[in-house]
């Protein structure tokens, strides 16, 4: 049997993200209380491994807006990318080493 590039899991939860958006509201409340206590900015920043409704919660949340500027986002597959995004593998990890905030 072959090997998906995905995992059951990561699917459904992609799937049924309407049901647990609460949760992924609740990560960016707690990402944006952090990065309120550093003084710096985060001009580029990898968003790896995240469903869509996480991407969501954090481009609507206002606190985390003003601290990161381009938000690159990166799976292992397309299914859970938004537009643009870059499909990755930890073999072939295609960005530059410390390219990112």
């Amino acid at each position: 049997m072959a090997q998906l590039p995905f995992s059951l899991p990561r699917w459904r939860a992609q799937r049924d993200r309407g049901r647990v958006s609460f949760l992924h509201q609740r990560v960016c409340e707690d990402l944006a209380d952090r990065l309120d206590l550093v003084n710096r900015d985060f001009p580029r920043a990898l968003f790896l491994g995240a469903p869509q409704a996480m991407i969501d919660a954090v481009e609507a949340h206002p606190k985390l807006a003003a601290k990161i500027g381009a938000l690159t986002f990166a799976d292992l597959s397309q299914a859970f990318l938004p537009q643009g995004g870059v499909i990755c593998t930890p073999e072939a990890f295609p960005f530059a080493h410390e390219s990112f905030d």
